[in-house]
């Protein structure tokens, strides 16, 4: 059992679909969290996405969008959780990064 501050009834919600699902049942059996944000974005969805992956023990990583804000709020928080954080020159570039981290 894990001690989070992390609600276990947060949800996410789906970009490409508009859904929703619970945090705790998205995090269930995975081993690895990739988190992709953009520099717009907000850095506390990260922040706890991040916090509830480090609680479980899952690796997790995050990629950074270039966006008209600067990248630091977003880099900051998903800093203290990423095993590996990337910041992107070109959104372009996603689509070959995902597929070089096999997800």
């Amino acid at each position: 059992m894990f001690e989070s501050a992390v609600p276990d009834d947060a949800l996410l919600r789906h970009a490409g679909t508009g859904g929703t699902a619970l945090l705790s049942e998205e995090l269930d059996g995975a081993d690895t969290v990739v988190m992709v944000a953009t520099a717009d974005a907000s850095a506390e969805a990260a922040s706890v996405i991040g916090n509830a992956a480090a609680a479980r023990g899952i690796m997790s990583a995050g990629l950074v969008l270039p966006g008209p804000r600067p990248v630091s709020d977003v880099v900051t928080a998903l800093r203290p959780n990423a095993m590996v954080l990337v910041v992107l020159r070109d959104a372009a570039d996603l689509p070959e990064i995902l597929s070089a981290l096999r997800v």
